[in-house]
């Protein structure tokens, strides 16, 4: 049994698509506690470096994240559950949770 829960490798952007890849064997099976509906803590920036929350959804062992119309495109960084005590319900097929992520290193 794995030890860890999904943990962040890479993402690519398509202007206004994010993928987020998991380090191998670490997303297999992605889902939601109780197949709940995701909840969205997933936040995307564009050029201007402002986050604002995206649609996220569960591709295979990838999230698939939507920015919304008032991001200046293309999408720069991601970041999940980077909040204050975010609820997140993003696991493994093992039941173990996504690990908070940040792609920038940015002040704000």
């Amino acid at each position: 049994m794995p030890c860890v829960g999904p943990q962040y490798a890479s993402f690519s952007a398509n202007q206004h698509t994010a993928t987020v890849n998991f380090i191998p064997g670490t997303a297999n099976g992605l889902n939601t506690v109780d197949n709940a509906p995701l909840n969205q803590h997933f936040f995307v920036a564009g050029i201007d470096q402002v986050f604002r929350i995206g649609r996220a959804k569960i591709s295979g062992n990838t999230i698939v994240i939507t920015a919304p119309a008032n991001t200046p495109l293309p999408i720069k960084a991601v970041r999940y559950a980077f909040t204050n005590a975010p609820i997140t319900n993003l696991q493994n097929s093992d039941g173990l949770p996504a690990e908070p992520f940040r792609t920038d290193n940015w002040s704000n």
